[in-house]
């Protein structure tokens, strides 16, 4: 396989990602350094960490890209944005929140649309990454969360939280790299998480059109794309 794009621009591809509530605060510690150290795009955490997220980041190439309403999203929307917004003030570059599925699989994309504007506010002109768990929804409840969120001008689509506490929990997959991009367009750049591990899957999922992975094991990654010819 050929290398067709840089390290570091593939790094600025990766959402390293560590969502482990449990993760002391020395542990947090090298992951940040070794994030920093390998310029991921992001460090993806916990609320909880922010502060010294953005502490060891500040003047790096990676940002600060915290989970709302991670796992399940089953929050009300003004309590999301409440969230953000203190994310924000505690050095957040990024965010990623989980979309109420809930009101999707009861088709009130209302509330799915006024939580997505209050993220957004709240976000300040951050990114904002809308997390809409493919593998729970059909193809045309897919097609609508999209165009609903797009509506509240979300910076990306995410295909899933990854969350292996769900028995139905599968792998980002290139078809849903495919699904995305085709309903999504060039409106909003598009996330795919879950599962991705090497370099060949994650080169694949880049050349057709994929802006983000999100992985815990991007450092594995990179180190893939230094043993290729």
């Amino acid at each position: 396989m050929m290398k067709t794009i840089s390290e570091f621009q593939l790094a600025q591809s990766i959402d390293q990602t560590n969502l482990n509530p449990l993760l002391s605060y020395k542990g947090c510690i090298k992951f940040f350094e070794d994030s920093k150290n390998f310029n991921f795009a992001s460090v993806a955490i916990l609320p909880i960490y922010t502060k010294l997220a953005a502490e060891i980041l500040k003047g790096s190439h990676t940002k600060v890209d915290v989970a709302i309403s991670y796992p399940l999203g089953g929050v009300p929307g003004y309590l999301k944005a409440k969230e953000v917004e203190y994310a924000i003030m505690d050095g957040a570059g990024e965010i990623d929140y989980v979309v109420n599925v809930a009101a999707i699989k009861s088709r009130e994309y209302k509330k799915v649309l006024d939580e997505a504007r209050m993220i957004v506010s709240a976000a300040e002109g951050k990114p904002v990454k809308a997390i809409i768990e493919m593998w729970n929804l059909t193809k045309d409840e897919i097609k609508i969360t999209c165009e609903t969120v797009l509506e509240a001008h979300v910076s990306f689509v995410k295909s899933s939280t990854a969350y292996k506490g769900y028995k139905e929990m599968r792998a980002g997959t290139i078809e849903d790299a495919l699904l995305l991009r085709k309903i999504v367009h060039n409106r909003a750049n598009i996330k795919i998480a879950g599962g991705i591990k090497n370099i060949q899957l994650t080169l694949k999922l880049l050349s057709l059109g994929v802006n983000r992975i999100g992985t815990s094991s991007g450092i594995q990654i990179i180190t893939g794309f230094r043993d290729l010819n």
